[in-house]
């Protein structure tokens, strides 16, 4: 693994387009001898092996913050949306090649192709919803651009309002496959405010809440929305802080989600 990475607590490794994080790596692990021998795990032998890839793995969170270049230069890395098959540099349109000196947790799963045909589906889809509303399905489309991008100056959180049954869970499927289900997250307002609230959040690009309900047990100064209408939403993340980590150390960093 010669792109193995130890950042805020967490061990990472290049998967081609972005850093995924890894959790077993020791499975197929050999001890040196005369000849090769099962490696036989004890609790010392694995906290000396993590110990040594730490030190020559470790990437400092108060230094780096993806998305980054690790070295060299390139574009703004907030201009750069990761792809299967490429780098794009939104303002320009280039596909750079992908490369891991750029350190970004996320990457979508799907290829950029400029000469796609229209998503004839989808766009009779958001006709069905909004008949004769440009402009209801052009703020839907600035949502969609706006996920894709670790970009969270403008602090804005999308709330789709409406009864069961009205597109809201189709659009957040749809929000899902585009984002990639790896790097989105379903966290509920009752877990956010706990301990470990934010820990799913960590090294995601999308959080949705779905079939928000708002009532006393989730804040007790909210009331129930009228009308029993549901709402998919969640956080807009943006400002440092400490998110807590099912480890004996939380983790000090900066969540860039929108919801």
């Amino acid at each position: 693994m010669p792109h193995l990475m130890h950042y805020n607590n967490d061990w990472l490794n290049y998967s081609g387009a972005a850093y995924s994080e890894l959790y077993e790596f020791l499975d197929n692990a050999l001890q040196v001898a005369k000849k090769p021998l099962p490696f036989r795990p004890t609790t010392a032998k694995v906290n000396n092996v993590l110990d040594a890839l730490n030190a020559l793995s470790h990437v400092r969170g108060d230094r780096w913050e993806p998305p980054c270049w690790l070295t060299g230069d390139g574009p703004p890395p907030k201009e750069i949306v990761a792809c299967s098959n490429g780098l794009l540099h939104l303002p320009t349109g280039e596909l750079l090649p992908l490369t891991h000196e750029f350190f970004t947790r996320n990457a979508l799963v799907i290829d950029y192709r400029p000469d796609a045909p229209p998503p004839s589906r989808w766009l009779r889809f958001l006709d069905e919803l909004w008949p004769s509303d440009a402009d209801s399905i052009g703020t839907l489309q600035e949502v969609f651009g706006y996920v894709l991008v670790p970009d969270t100056s403008q602090q804005k959180i999308f709330l789709l309002v409406g009864p069961p049954r009205s597109g809201k869970g189709t659009i957040a499927h749809v929000l899902t496959e585009l984002v990639g289900a790896q790097n989105t997250c379903a966290p509920t307002l009752n877990g956010i405010g706990g301990e470990f609230g934010l820990q799913p959040l960590i090294g995601k690009q999308l959080a949705i809440v779905s079939d928000m309900r708002l009532g006393r047990k989730t804040d007790p100064a909210a009331e129930p929305p009228p009308g029993g209408h549901q709402l998919h939403g969640g956080a807009e993340q943006g400002d440092g802080g400490p998110a807590g980590h099912q480890q004996p150390d939380p983790v000090e960093l900066r969540l860039h989600r929108r919801a």
